[in-house]
C-alpha cells in the first residue's frame, strides 16, 4: 500500500494507530488483544517476496477457504512510516475496485508490528517468470495479456487510482499459458487522481517505471508508459534499454522515441510496433490513454473467440436472462458469496464472457452492451425489456451498471453459486462470534453500502427463517431461507 513512505519521497506526516484492527468489510473479525493471525488463519508457504514483506498462502481456519495474505511490516527503519489517512484513503478505495483482472481485497488487519492484508488467492504463476522461462511470447498471446493489464489499468484511471510502479513482477498469471486470465495484485506504490495537481513523489529507478516518475512530476499516463515496456518485453524477451532511468531519459530525449529494431527483426507487426511507441511517447502529455491504447487497431487483428468461449456465453446470458431475486436479503448474501467465496477456478469462465460484453473496457456492464447481444436472437423491444428487466434485480446497488461482482452473482449457474460448500462458508464468515448463530446485527453488518443499509423490511424474511423464534438463525435455517426463497 501507498501508505509506506519515505523522508525522501512524498512529504507524509507520520502518525500512529489507535486500533488494532483497520476494517471495511464488518463480517471478519478484530485482533483483539491478545489474538494473533494465526487464531484465524494457518499461513503456509511464501509465493512473492516484496520489498516491505512476503505474500503468503494461507487458509481461513473458519471456513477452510484458501486466501493470499500480504504481510507488510509497519516500520521499515526510523526514515519509513505509516501514514494513517492515506492508509485509511487506499483502504476505502482498493477495497472498491471490482474488476476481473484485479485480485480481490477481502480485509485489512494489523497488529504492532505487522500490516496484513488478506486478498484473493491466486495459484499460478508471476508474469516475470513466466517471461523468463519462455523468453518471447507471441503476438496473440501478448496481445491477450496486455488488453487485460490496459482493460485493470482504465478501470483504475476511472476510479482515480494510479499504479505508479506496474511490472511483470507484480502481476499474476491465474492459469495456463494457452490462454490466461492476469490479475493486477500489488498496489504498494498506488496514489489518487487529482485534477488540480499534477503528482509528485520519487521512487527507485526501474526500467519498467515512466521516465517522468524519478523526476517527481506526473499523472496517470506514467502507468500507460509501464504497460508499453511490459508489451515491449513480452515479445523481445528483453527491454528496451539496459541502462537506468537517467540514461534512458537522456537517450529517448536525443532520439524522440524507442530504438523499433529489434521489432522490425523478430516480425512484429507494424500495428503492434505503433502501440509500442504510442505508449513509450517520453512526452506523458503526447501519451495515449488507457481507453485509446484500447481501441487501437492491433487489437482487433490478434483478437479470436474460441468455441468453448461461444458455449460459456451463450450459458452465461441465459443464467443472466433467467436471474430473479425473491428477496433483497438473499440477493445480498448471494452477492456476499460473490465477492468473498467464489474462486478464481469457479469464475474463470464468466471472466471472459464480462470481457467480451464490456466493450468499453469501463469494468462494468451497461444495458446497452447487454442489449446489443440478446438483440442477436431476439427483437430488440424485447430485448429492451429483458434487460430492463435483468437490471431490476441484478443491478444490487442501482447504480445504472451491473459490476463485476453483481455479473458472477446473476449469470453463475444457482447451483454453483448457493452450494453447500458455499453456504457453510458464508455462515462462518457472517457469524463473527463464532457462537454457530447469526443475528441481526451481523446480518445487518454485510448490508452496509447496499440498496438495504438501513431498510428494516428484509427483518420480515429472518423472521420466518427463524423457525425456533430464539431471534437469531443457525446453519440449518440458513440453508433454509436461502433455498427456500429461491
Amino acid at each position: 500500500m501507498g501508505c509506506l513512505s519515505s523522508k525522501s519521497g512524498v512529504n507524509v506526516r507520520a502518525t500512529e494507530f489507535n486500533h488494532k484492527i483497520l476494517r471495511y468489510q464488518k463480517t471478519t473479525k478484530s485482533l483483539e488483544k491478545n489474538e494473533s493471525i494465526v487464531d484465524l488463519y494457518k499461513l503456509e508457504q511464501i509465493i512473492a517476496i516484496l520489498p516491505y514483506g512476503n505474500i503468503v498462502k494461507a487458509i481461513h481456519l473458519p471456513t477452510s477457504l484458501l486466501r493470499s495474505i500480504k504481510i507488510l511490516n509497519l516500520k521499515i527503519n526510523e526514515s519509513i512510516y505509516l501514514n494513517e489517512n492515506h492508509l485509511r484513503l487506499e483502504v476505502d478505495t482498493l477495497s472498491k475496485l471490482d474488476h476481473p483482472n484485479i485480485l480481490k481485497i477481502y480485509d485489512i488487519l494489523h497488529d504492532d508490528m505487522k500490516l496484513y492484508i488478506i486478498m484473493e488467492y491466486w495459484e499460478g504463476w508471476l508474469l516475470f517468470d513466466k517471461i523468463k522461462q519462455e523468453g518471447i511470447l507471441t503476438e496473440k498471446l501478448t496481445g491477450f495479456i496486455i488488453e487485460q493489464v490496459l482493460s485493470a489499468v482504465k478501470y483504475c484511471h476511472d476510479n482515480k487510482v494510479i499504479h505508479r510502479d506496474l511490472n511483470p513482477k507484480l502481476i499474476f498469471m491465474m492459469n495456463h499459458l494457452d490462454k490466461p486470465i492476469i490479475k493486477i495484485g500489488e498496489f504498494g506504490s498506488s496514489s489518487f487522481i487529482d485534477p488540480e495537481h499534477i503528482l509528485e513523489g520519487k521512487f527507485d529507478n526501474s526500467v519498467f517505471v515512466a521516465p517522468e516518475v524519478p523526476l517527481g512530476n506526473y499523472n496517470e499516463k506514467c502507468d500507460i508508459w509501464s504497460v508499453g515496456m511490459i508489451m515491449y518485453a513480452l515479445i523481445t524477451g528483453r527491454t528496451p534499454f539496459t541502462e537506468n532511468l537517467n540514461d534512458i531519459c537522456e537517450e529517448i530525449q536525443k532520439k524522440g522515441q524507442i530504438n523499433v529494431k529489434i521489432l522490425e527483426e523478430l516480425g512484429v507487426s507494424q500495428l503492434a510496433i505503433d502501440l509500442i511507441l504510442k505508449m513509450l511517447r517520453y512526452d506523458y502529455n503526447q501519451r495515449i490513454s488507457a481507453t485509446e491504447a484500447l481501441s487501437h487497431n492491433w487489437f482487433k487483428l490478434i483478437k479470436s473467440n474460441t468455441e468453448q468461449i461461444n458455449k460459456n456465453f451463450e450459458e452465461s446470458l441465459n443464467h443472466l436472462s433467467c436471474y430473479s431475486s425473491t428477496s433483497k436479503l438473499i440477493d445480498a448474501i448471494q452477492e456476499f458469496i460473490a465477492r468473498q467465496i467464489i474462486s478464481h477456478k469457479e469464475s474463470k469462465n464468466l471472466i471472459e464472457v464480462f470481457k467480451i460484453l464490456d466493450s468499453n473496457w469501463d469494468g462494468k456492464l451497461s444495458k446497452q452492451e447487454l442489449i446489443k447481444y440478446y438483440k442477436r436472437s431476439i427483437p430488440e423491444d424485447d430485448a429492451q425489456r429483458l434487460v430492463d428487466d435483468i437490471f431490476r434485480v441484478a443491478d444490487s446497488d442501482h447504480s445504472g451498471f451491473i459490476e463485476y461482482s453483481e455479473f458472477i452473482k446473476s449469470s453463475m449457474a444457482r447451483n454453483i453459486l448457493i452450494s453447500k460448500q458455499h453456504l457453510e462458508a458464508a455462515f462462518k464468515m457472517i457469524d463473527c462470534d463464532n457462537n454457530g448463530k447469526i443475528c441481526r446485527k451481523e446480518l445487518q453488518s454485510i448490508l452496509d453500502g447496499t440498496s438495504l443499509s438501513g431498510d428494516k423490511k428484509w427483518m420480515k424474511l429472518l423472521s420466518i427463517a427463524d423457525k425456533n423464534n430464539d431471534g437469531e438463525i443457525d446453519i440449518k435455517e440458513f440453508y433454509d431461507m436461502l433455498l427456500e426463497f429461491q
